[in-house]
């Protein structure tokens, strides 16, 4: 906490600023009147407000934290143009139309606050700038407002832009506009220019917008009550043109800017919860000089769905934020949205969780006990409740912490139509305050002056008492005083909770100045003489107050003249200062001032104007005032109509509708100037007017009537009149349609306030309605048939209702028809006038029967395929055939069915007559197989039965034909066959059936085992009997092993293809000659398993 007392010293005001910069301004700026600044604005004796401006905050500074009020929050902000072009206002609700907010400027945004030297922009883009959105918006003022002129370029140009989403169906902020411009250059091509482009859902505009906004946006800035809007300009808000707007400014000191409107309110509806993009524009027009401004109201960007939060602290000042531990309590306010029902219950939830601060321990509602009950996680609005409050303070904790954050996101479930919205709000928890210090204050002033005067201090909770030691004081922070002596006093300053037991007492004195009588005196004698273009020094010289002096140099009518900046009390005077009597003021600290003057003569011829002082003129007609001078050429003319500039030449060449009186000033090279008055009178001859005549015609017929005018002043205004009723029509002609014999009448008005009038009668004649349709048509069902009506007589704009087969058709002059069968058909008709007539005709469509043939139904062989045919005849032909089973179209389908089924097929000619038919394929299936059976009694002889699948039907259904492999064959279903039983053979079974389908089956038939072993072999290598091998057949599985007489195993194999060659079990080793047990064990394939032994002699 700050308290910073500001003081004069001999009439310079000295107080610190909120940045902790000294700043001197003059005595005048402030009537010595001291006053007080907190940093929490905790003081009530704040005497008067001063205009400041920083430049050095973040953008998100800028939108969030000034611009962006309540339910709004700022993304994706960008920026175009100078640092020091934005700017935060403040403190200039006496000065401005708005107190605080942001300003976009086309220069320095801190050249509002008049400082000594004006800066310069820092970074402007000048001529660089280019937005063709906000030029065309600056050509769009001229023609809306009666003007001419067009603006060039837009330069200089500074663009805020941003996302936000909407909470509410309303986004409004308010504004100002200002300029520099004004009055000089209104209605001229330095017409500088802003806007507010608005683009997002249900938003279409004819501007630019970003990639994510494609539908265009619109300028939500403009006079109000104007259609179509009219954008705000030097040129559309001034003293001339919509006035009520406009504040003059010219001169200014508290604000230097030359004129400034009334707040202005920007409002487009929304969709809640929907994103949203506004693009904040200004330039200036045609050039880079002369500042304008946009300044919008700082918290004043808001929608009205959201839950409003206030949070009102006892202690620390009422826009703190921090809640101290163990001192003052808070009252957290909800406010019900503006946009909900009031008579319904309203809810939002509270979440805590970003919080640093633990709800219900750090902080809480207090309880009688002492504890804490935590803030609730929801609120709820009873019907007819549109405020909930909530008690809430920190407990000591006993640890040092540092501030901590509280940070509640509300989730407004109604908001949006119940969609939600989610908004946020923040405050602090601390355990102690900053150092609570009260200093001594000391001052001096002037005599006669009056001045606030109080102690120095800082820090502590906030809620400061003050108790005077004087009868002069109260309790109040300040005392003004006005002492004629030198003047002191005590003051105890005390704080609440426990800096409340250490008030601390300081003196606060004042000294009160005393000085010797105030000269002035201008050293040289008068009267001044100046040749053209010649100069002379007029010294002063200055006596007596405080010292501290200030000169101002003015002339015979008040206007400023600048003295040397070095020495202010010698005034360097030229013939261009134009100034007959020189007046200098000298001014002390004490704000004492006393004057002295001395005259000024020229010796330079003086200018005399020649000009007629009264000029007549024909309304809104161009004419001519021509004007000469006499002096010392040459000679510079200015004529000016009020602060509008006309011309510079001698010769004025205008026209007006209006009486006017025109300035004309006149200039030397010698810096003389001179006016004249030109009075202009306007004369308007009457308006004559005529109409054509002998309008005759039906009641469809557009007559174009014309006013002529024959006589006026130019400018017309027209107004338009049927039987004495004002048609809302302003052109010069117009074009009517009537349904019966009217008048119409014209009232024309010039631009001088002359009127005439004329009317014409226009007779109605309606002729009959008489239509033809023709005869009846006879076509094909392919055939499309245009069908007109002729409309014998009628009065024009027909309609038309067609009617096929009873069913409306068309409404069109004529129809198209294409059908499958024979129709009626019928038009009825209408004119304009209301006559009616009607006719009929039938559309013929021939009927031939229909028929078909196709395969007829048959059995085939699984397997196989067929061709189904189909052939149509009859009808219109051009037939398309249709196999629904098959998905298929076309006369032929060729087949391969795995099963029966019937194939139905649609035949269908190009009329959509069609007939359908099928045939049945019966698909069958045959399977040979047999059984085979060996005799008991012989082994050879075997017993064949077929077993076809499926069974014969019925007797001779099947043929058979038996092939025993032997060469043999059989024709029966059962037969028997003896085989030699030498061999394998192989017996197969055919069998077909009535239709011709086959199939075959077979089977191996094998002997008895034939087994031959040798009883001696020689493995000499002589190639006669060197090897011992088995010889057998009919031998399904076979293994032998060899063993010599110790019954050691020289040979084994399960093959009857290998051979013994005398070795030993396949070594290098061969066995001796001698004689060998062999063991075979084997299984014929119609034989059980039998095993056999003996012995054989190996012999080499």
């Amino acid at each position: 906490m700050v308290i910073s007392i500001g003081f004069f010293f001999c009439g310079i005001l000295t107080f610190y600023s909120k940045a902790s910069e000294m700043i001197h301004l003059p005595k005048s700026f402030f009537s010595g009147v001291l006053f007080l600044s907190s940093a929490f604005a905790l003081m009530p004796n704040q005497a008067i407000s001063q205009l400041e401006v920083e430049t050095n905050l973040t953008l998100e500074e800028y939108v969030n934290d000034i611009l962006l009020g309540s339910g709004i929050q700022a993304t994706n902000i960008t920026y175009t143009g100078g640092t020091n072009q934005l700017g935060y206002m403040t403190g200039a609700e006496d000065v401005f139309s708005i107190n605080s907010g942001l300003i976009l400027s086309c220069d320095v945004a801190e050249n509002l606050e008049c400082p000594t030297d004006f800066l310069t922009c820092d970074g402007c883009l000048g001529g660089g700038f280019n937005d063709p959105d906000l030029l065309d918006i600056a050509n769009s003022v001229p023609p809306l407002i009666g003007e001419s002129f067009s603006v060039n370029s837009v330069n200089d140009g500074c663009v805020l832009e941003f996302d936000f989403v909407a909470a509410g169906d309303t986004i409004s902020f308010n504004y100002v506009f200002g300029s520099d411009e004004y009055e000089t250059w209104i209605n001229t091509q330095y017409n500088d220019v802003f806007a507010f482009f608005l683009s997002g859902p249900g938003i279409t505009g004819p501007y630019d917008s970003p990639a994510g906004f494609p539908d265009g946006s619109v300028n939500i800035a403009g006079v109000p009550d104007t259609d179509p809007v009219l954008p705000i300009t030097i040129s559309s808000v001034n003293s001339g043109t919509n006035p009520e707007y406009y504040i003059d400014n010219q001169g200014g000191t508290d604000v230097c800017i030359n004129g400034y409107t009334v707040p202005f309110t920007a409002m487009h509806p929304v969709e809640c919860g929907e994103t949203y993009h506004i693009k904040l524009a200004i330039a200036d027009g045609s050039d880079t000089a002369l500042e304008s401004i946009v300044v919008l109201e700082e918290g004043s960007f808001e929608s009205n769905a959201v839950v409003q939060i206030d949070l009102s602290i006892d202690v620390g000042g009422p826009d703190a934020n921090t809640i101290y531990e163990d001192c003052g309590q808070a009252t957290l306010t909800f406010e019900r949205p503006v946009e909900t029902i009031l008579e319904i219950q309203e809810m939002v939830y509270i979440d805590y969780g970003n919080s640093v601060a633990t709800n219900g321990v750090d902080y809480g509602q207090p309880q009688p006990d002492g504890s804490l009950l935590p803030l609730p996680d929801s609120v709820v609005f009873e019907p007819f409740v549109s405020i909930v409050e909530f008690v809430l303070v920190a407990d000591i904790d006993g640890i040092d912490e540092g501030p901590e954050l509280v940070e509640m996101q509300i989730e407004n479930v109604a908001a949006c139509n119940g969609g939600g919205l989610t908004t946020y709000f923040s405050f602090y928890v601390a355990e102690d305050p900053p150092p609570f210090v009260v200093e001594d204050f000391f001052t001096t002033i002037c005599q006669g002056d009056e001045i606030e005067v109080g102690p120095v201090v800082t820090g502590g909770y906030g809620n400061y008492t003050f108790d005077w030691d004087c009868p002069e004081g109260d309790d109040e922070a300040l005392l003004l005083m006005a002492p004629l002596d030198d003047w002191s006093c005590f003051v105890t300053v005390g704080d609440t909770c426990d800096l409340a037991l250490n008030p601390q007492t300081v003196e606060v004195a004042i000294e009160v100045l005393e000085f010797p009588p105030l000269e002035i005196a201008i050293n040289e004698e008068g009267p001044i003489v100046l040749e053209c273009n010649g100069s002379a020094d007029i010294s002063s010289t200055a006596s007596g107050g405080d010292g501290v002096y200030t000169y101002t140099w003015s002339d015979q009518d008040g206007a400023n003249l600048w003295p040397s900046w070095w020495d202010p009390s010698i005034l360097t005077l030229s013939t261009w200062a134009n100034a007959d009597e020189v007046f200098v003021t000298l001014t002390d600290g004490c704000g004492f001032e006393v004057v002295d003057s001395i005259e000024v003569e020229y010796n330079i011829p003086s200018i005399e104007i020649t000009v007629d002082d009264e000029v007549t003129v024909l309304c809104n007609d161009p004419f001519t005032v021509a004007a000469s001078a006499s002096g010392q050429a040459p000679f510079f003319y200015t004529w000016l109509n009020g602060n509008q500039w006309l011309d510079f030449d001698n010769t004025l060449n205008w026209q007006t509708s209006t009486d006017a009186t025109l300035t004309l000033q006149v200039s030397d090279n010698c810096g003389q100037s001179e006016e004249a008055i030109v009075q202009i009178t306007v004369d308007a001859p009457d308006v004559e007017v005529s109409l054509p005549q002998s309008l005759v015609g039906p009641c469809t017929e557009v007559f174009d009537v014309m006013a002529s005018v024959t006589s006026g002043s130019g400018g017309y205004q027209y107004t338009w009149y049927q039987n004495g009723i004002n048609l809302n029509e302003s052109g010069s002609s117009i074009d009517v349609q009537l349904s019966e014999s009217s008048t119409i009448s014209v009232n024309v008005d010039d631009g001088c306030g002359q009127s005439g009038s004329a009317s014409a009668m226009v007779t109605i004649d309606n002729p009959p309605l008489v239509i033809e349709l023709g005869p009846d048509v006879y076509a094909s069902c392919i055939d499309f048939t245009n069908i007109p009506v002729d409309i014998v007589s009628g009065s024009g704009a027909y309609a038309y209702e067609w009617s096929v087969s009873g069913e409306p058709y068309d409404q069109g002059p004529d129809i198209t028809v294409q059908s499958y069968g024979t129709i009626p058909i019928s038009v009825s008709v209408t004119d304009g006038c209301g006559g009616a007539d009607e006719d009929s005709l039938v559309y013929h469509i021939p009927d031939i029967p229909l028929g078909v043939q196709m395969t007829p139904s048959q059995t085939i062989c699984a397997g196989d395929g067929i061709s189904l045919e189909v052939e149509a005849t009859g009808g219109e032909d051009g037939f398309v055939y249709f196999w629904p089973t098959l998905d298929a179209y076309g006369p032929v389908q060729y087949i391969t069915p795995l099963q029966s089924a019937v194939y139905p097929v649609v035949a269908t000619d190009i009329c959509g007559d069609a007939i359908d038919t099928s045939t049945n394929i019966e698909v069958q299936y045959l399977f040979s197989d047999f059984v085979a059976s060996m005799s008991e009694t012989d082994e050879n002889l075997y017993t064949f039965r077929a077993t076809p699948s499926p069974e014969e039907p019925f007797d001779g259904a099947y043929s058979y034909h038996w092939d025993f492999g032997d060469g043999s064959t059989a024709d029966e279903p059962i037969t028997t066959h003896l085989f030699d039983g030498l061999s394998d053979y192989t017996v197969s079974l055919d069998i077909t059936s009535s239709v011709g389908c086959t199939n075959q089956a077979y089977t191996v038939v094998r002997g008895p085992v034939l087994l031959y072993v040798p009883t001696a072999f020689t493995p000499n290598n002589d190639g006669i009997n060197d090897g011992f091998k088995v010889i057998g057949s009919q031998i399904m599985n076979y293994e032998i092993w060899v063993m010599n007489r110790w019954g050691e195993l020289v040979f084994h194999s399960t093959s009857l293809e290998d051979v013994w060659v005398g070795d030993v079990q396949g070594g290098t080793h061969y066995a001796e000659n001698g004689i060998y047990n062999w063991l075979i064990r084997l299984k014929g394939f119609n034989t059980d398993a039998e095993e056999y032994s003996g012995t054989l002699q190996l012999m080499r």
